[in-house]
């Protein structure tokens, strides 16, 4: 086999196949975040995060988001499966209304529990 042709195709003669209708799942649409305008509490609890470790770097993503939003640049966050899993999609498709987030790039993972959930 030459460098262009180095793999061999993928056999898919014995998948098999079922509709996303027959899959199980753990999470419904209903178990997903419902997005407010404003949270007090929540932002109280952010606020009353120290300046250590995780929690300083989330303080530092979100500060990288807000100045990347006021410079008008786009902010592009990956994902994985979870995120999706988790019920947040509403929240990502929340900061996509309101420009907050420009792209989201997702791993398999993120894709599969997406397309089941819609």
């Amino acid at each position: 086999m030459d460098k262009l042709h180095k793999y061999k195709p993928a056999d898919f003669t014995k998948v098999k196949t079922y509709s996303v209708n027959d899959r199980k799942t753990k999470v419904t649409q209903e178990d997903f975040i419902k997005c407010t305008d404003t949270n007090p509490a929540l932002l109280t609890f952010v606020e009353s995060l120290p300046e250590i470790l995780k929690a300083k770097d989330l303080r530092a993503a979100a500060a990288a988001v807000a100045n990347a939003n006021r410079l008008k640049k786009p902010v592009v966050i990956g994902i994985g499966g979870h995120v999706i899993k988790c019920g947040l999609t509403p929240l990502l498709i929340d900061l996509m209304k309101r420009e907050v987030i420009s792209a989201i790039c997702m791993n398999g993972g993120a894709s599969i529990h997406d397309f089941e959930t819609a």
